[in-house]
């Protein structure tokens, strides 16, 4: 029997899970540009389609949040805020895309979905995109719409001590760095953050390789050289990363890089405001490994600042590219046995 090569679209697609296949071939059938360029990039979000409909509810309520410290103004989405009962927790999502495309309305049917499933709030944030906005751009637009959320919980009927942060690939990162962000500045107490395969190490592709099965469907390792060199505003993989000040570097979130000049360090009290974490990721992906990473060094932080260990994480086996099915919709997600 004539063995497979091992990148053909049939070996790949037998390592994906059987509900997901059909949006594996998906995936496959419009590959990245090669070379990925800032000129593709741009040709990407040209020619990417409508976003859905949004469904009937419940209500999406656009805003536009007033930039800080010289930042412009960010535009967010309220998905189902009332102002009667009880107050109820919310969820700032933040779309991915690889920090290079992607719109937060691509997300509002699915937001919409887990404000009904949840009984929640969620705020959609519409951040700039690389590499016409550097770090820490990208970052105080998020951070900006998760003061909005804060202060206006009462107006939104939201609890304040229920405030998640929640993203998917370029959104699990900038979500992990808004989690510093709110730990750091003390200004906002997070319940949780929700890091679905996000990008949290900007060596992995570069000046760190993953088995070669990795990063063959959709996202790859050209492409995850871009989007973090296009964030960075230097090549990925680097020794050093961006100064830290006024904010918390991409790429050293999770992994200990350095960057200078170091920020003093967090109060005495900052275990009092640390945030559990609640990471999802898929077997067939480039950061999963680097979300081990940052699973162990949460849990070493944790024993170390006395903070009780509750977060839980899990690889979903065979799954590649996102979690959707041929349908658009979500698949089921569990950990792998």
């Amino acid at each position: 029997m004539q063995r497979q090569p091992e990148h053909s679209e049939d070996a790949l697609l037998a390592r994906v899970d059987p509900e997901l296949r059909d949006g594996a071939q998906q995936i496959l059938a419009h590959p990245l540009p090669d070379p990925l360029t800032h000129d593709a990039v741009l040709k990407m979000r040209a020619a990417a389609p409508p976003p859905a409909s949004p469904l009937p509810t419940p209500r999406i309520e656009p805003r536009v949040v007033p930039g800080a410290n010289g930042h412009p103004d960010v535009r967010i989405a309220v998905i189902g805020a009332r102002t009667t009962g009880a107050r109820r927790p919310a969820v700032l999502h933040i779309h991915g895309g690889g920090f290079l495309v992607g719109r937060s309305q691509d997300t509002y049917a699915a937001s919409q979905r887990l404000a009904e499933a949840l009984d929640c709030v969620v705020v959609e944030v519409e951040y700039r995109l690389s590499p016409e906005t550097r770090f820490p751009g990208p970052l105080e637009d998020c951070y900006t719409a998760l003061l909005w959320l804060h202060a206006q919980a009462d107006a939104l009927g939201v609890d304040r001590t229920r405030i998640a942060v929640m993203g998917e690939s370029a959104g699990g990162g900038l979500a992990a760095m808004l989690a510093i962000a709110g730990r750091d500045r003390g200004q906002v107490p997070l319940c949780c953050q929700i890091l679905i395969y996000p990008m949290l190490d900007d060596r992995t592709g570069s000046t760190r390789a993953v088995p070669p099965f990795i990063g063959t469907i959709g996202w790859n390792a050209q492409a995850n050289r871009y989007g973090w060199s296009a964030l960075l505003g230097q090549p990925a993989g680097g020794a050093r990363v961006p100064p830290r000040a006024p904010s918390p570097t991409p790429g050293s979130a999770c992994c200990g890089r350095p960057s200078p000049p170091p920020e003093p360090p967090p109060p005495q009290n900052s275990c009092e405001r640390a945030q559990p974490m609640i990471r999802i990721a898929q077997s067939i992906t480039k950061s999963n490994d680097e979300g081990e990473d940052c699973d162990a060094r949460f849990r070493a932080d944790h024993r170390r600042d006395c903070v009780p260990d509750l977060r839980f994480a899990a690889v979903v086996a065979g799954a590649a590219g996102c979690f959707l099915r041929g349908d658009g919709r979500f698949a089921r997600a569990g950990p792998a046995e």
